[in-house]
């Protein structure tokens, strides 16, 4: 109905909110960003794939002898992937890329390759690690070589093939591991004498590799005194790795913390312009600001200003066939745009010299359309906020502004749909038994109501 009424079908308009509907690239925008945080069918599937690798950390680390029964088929396809340079939870730290194809993962179920390749490319990247010294004496020494299961099938990114292969049939998997058969850290003198045994040819090669796997492998010297003994079997020394998002456990954050990281998409640019005010800046903290006083509210009043700064809401000025109709349907001869309606025309403007004074005199700033449509700057000074404090005056504000807002537009549509409109009387009593209303729950829900 609306693609017919503002004739702007769906193939033709870049941005559904010139057709009175909410942008659909709000939607898996993080909520304190603005958006709805609405996973698309991609991203669910993505979240199960992390939780199917975050429970398997969580399980691990119940029992550290051995793996847990429904994990022992895929680490058998995994370790078989691996060949002998890594083993069980090492598959954590494997950088695989969604579009790798390469014939080591055929083993390898299509769902646990795709699980791998979404954490290491969307969530592994953004974590941090608590325990540095044990991470990295013990993750896969491949990781700090960036190995790379692509179609190349190179196993070390800038590395012989024969030098990787050599410290494998070794046992070498882990910088501990190096530890443990040479005495001491990695280093020019013990990589040499680790390769001496490989068949990288000529001498002039193997000066090449070593100097390249001493720079990568270089820790410093007081590391060797953490080396921890016995640890858990290699296939599940992974689980002891804590990383955290955020100084939290990944293996225990929240399903939303996981969906947040995922979804990690940057908002698109407000329709400023369409609501008259070009030249305000929406800064960071302000949709957790409206989150937070949207609790003050009933939820169709706090959607309906979600609406309205996303310009999602139905206005003549986007009529296209009924031209004759655009206008204020107060009988002003402007075209109804959010301002002009809510804020300029003579109805809003007796209901707003009504309610608006008594916050005129705590607020420092002059009340105008961009402090009504997104509460900047509305600022205090120090004596009202002795009196006052500093938020409560702002939630007032905010219950006043979203009901008058709210019950301007309801009657707009009255006036098209049900007419006719209200008189201004009939508009400002449905405003202040709204008004008494959220004002009544907000002092029940105050602890010092004086």
């Amino acid at each position: 109905m609306w693609n017919f009424i503002n004739f702007t079908p769906s193939s033709t308009v870049t941005d559904p909110a010139s057709r009175s509907q909410f942008p659909s690239a709000w939607h898996p925008v993080d909520a304190f960003s603005g958006g709805l945080e609405l996973p698309s069918i991609a991203t669910s599937v993505e979240l199960h794939q992390v939780n199917l690798v975050r429970q398997s950390i969580r399980q691990s680390r119940q029992d550290y002898s051995t793996p847990f029964k429904w994990f022992v088929p895929a680490q058998a396809a995994i370790d078989s992937a691996f060949g002998g340079q890594g083993s069980g939870l090492d598959f954590l730290y494997i950088p695989l890329s969604p579009l790798a194809q390469s014939s080591r993962w055929h083993a390898i179920t299509d769902y646990w390759k795709a699980a791998i390749a979404t954490w290491s490319t969307k969530i592994f990247p953004k974590l941090q690690f608590m325990n540095p010294v044990l991470t990295n004496l013990t993750w896969p020494i491949w990781n700090n070589l960036l190995i790379r299961f692509t179609e190349d099938k190179r196993k070390l990114a800038v590395l012989h093939q024969k030098a990787c292969k050599s410290l494998s049939h070794q046992d070498v998997t882990r910088i501990l591991t190096f530890l443990s058969v040479f005495g001491s850290l990695p280093d020019e003198d013990t990589l040499r004498i680790s390769l001496a045994s490989s068949s990288i040819k000529p001498c002039r090669s193997v000066t090449s590799v070593v100097q390249k796997l001493a720079s990568r492998l270089a820790l410093s010297a007081h590391y060797q005194d953490f080396a921890m003994f016995p640890l858990p079997p290699e296939r599940m020394v992974g689980a002891l790795h804590v990383c955290t998002f955020y100084g939290v456990d990944i293996a225990s954050v929240s399903y939303r913390v996981i969906k947040r990281l995922l979804l990690d998409q940057e908002p698109p640019p407000l329709p400023l312009l369409q609501l008259s005010v070009p030249e305000v800046v929406i800064g960071s903290s302000h949709w957790a600001l409206e989150r937070l006083l949207q609790r003050d509210v009933l939820p169709v009043y706090s959607d309906f200003v979600f609406w309205l700064q996303h310009n999602g809401l139905s206005f003549r000025y986007k009529y296209h066939w009924h031209t004759a109709d655009v206008h204020c349907v107060h009988g002003c001869v402007t075209p109804e745009t959010p301002h002009h309606l809510l804020w300029d025309c003579y109805m809003a403007k007796r209901l707003w010299l009504l309610f608006l004074p008594p916050f005129s005199r705590i607020f420092q700033s002059t009340i105008g359309w961009p402090h009504v449509l997104s509460l900047l700057h509305l600022d205090i000074p120090v004596r009202r906020q002795d009196l006052f404090g500093s938020l409560p005056p702002v939630r007032l504000f905010n219950m006043v502004r979203i009901v008058i807002l709210r019950t301007l537009k309801l009657n707009s549509n009255k006036a098209i749909f049900d007419p006719p409109a209200l008189q201004f009387m009939g508009i400002f009593r449905q405003c202040l038994t709204m008004v008494r209303l959220h004002l009544q729950h907000f002092f029940m829900t105050m602890k010092h109501p004086q």
